[in-house]
Formats: structure tokens, sequence, C-alpha cells
């Protein structure tokens, strides 16, 4: 039986360090990818803005937009 070479392709995994700036908003950088910075009012919504900012962070690179995110402290 032929092998499935598609099980071991991996995603990119980046790095997403959250803070709370002076408001009280969440603001979302990404150490991996220089220049990916956003916020949100509440953790969801900032994880949400990073993902989109990530995503669009990767196809102007023109970059595998095929990834997973990881919240470390």
């Amino acid at each position: 039986m032929p092998q499935d070479n598609r099980s071991s392709i991996t995603k990119t995994t980046y790095r997403l360090v959250l803070t709370v700036d002076e408001d009280g908003r969440i603001v979302v950088t990404c150490p991996d990818l220089q220049g990916v910075v956003t916020d949100g009012a509440t953790v969801d919504e900032a994880l949400e803005n990073a993902y989109e900012a990530v995503e669009a962070m990767l196809e102007a690179r023109g970059l595998d937009k095929e990834f997973n995110l990881i919240v470390v402290e």
C-alpha cells in the first residue's frame, strides 16, 4: 500500500506574546515574524487579529500560509 506523504507535511509554528497596554488592550507580537503587532479589546479578539496579521505577513512574503500559533509567556 502506498504511503500517504501528506501526513508528513508539518505546519510552521509561530510564537505569540500577549501583553496588556496602559489602556487595558491586549497587545500581541510575534517574535518569529518581525513587524507583526496587533491588539484587541479581549484576548479572543487580539488572537483573531494576530491570526489575520500573520496570514497577511506570510502572503506578503510569499511564504506558506499553513501555520500554527502558540501563545508563550
